[in-house]
């Protein structure tokens, strides 16, 4: 099965000053391939692919939907094809 799972990435801007000012910045949208629960799917971004500096940055994975359920007229970005079976990221295409 398919999966997209968006995630959501935060900065600090406060940690130089040790000061806590959060802000919601960016995600990325990957379509993981090779994966039999949308649980799977979430755990492998959030172990290999998201972002995360402790105290700087935090990426997590936000949302998840079945692939044949994605509804491409919705507002979407690139989706970055990702696999457990391969060594990761294996292409970047737009889904139209």
């Amino acid at each position: 099965m398919k999966y997209v799972v968006k995630t959501q990435y935060m900065e600090n801007y406060g940690w130089q000053d040790g000061k806590e000012a959060w802000k919601m910045k960016f995600g990325t949208d990957y379509l993981v391939h090779d994966v039999d629960s949308h649980t799977n799917a979430m755990a492998f971004v959030a172990e290999k692919l998201c972002l995360n500096q402790p105290g700087f940055s935090i990426e997590w994975p936000a949302e998840v939907t079945l692939y044949d359920l994605y509804d491409d007229s919705d507002d979407f970005r690139s989706l970055e094809h990702v696999s457990p079976e391969s060594t990761g990221v294996f292409s970047i295409k737009k889904i139209f």
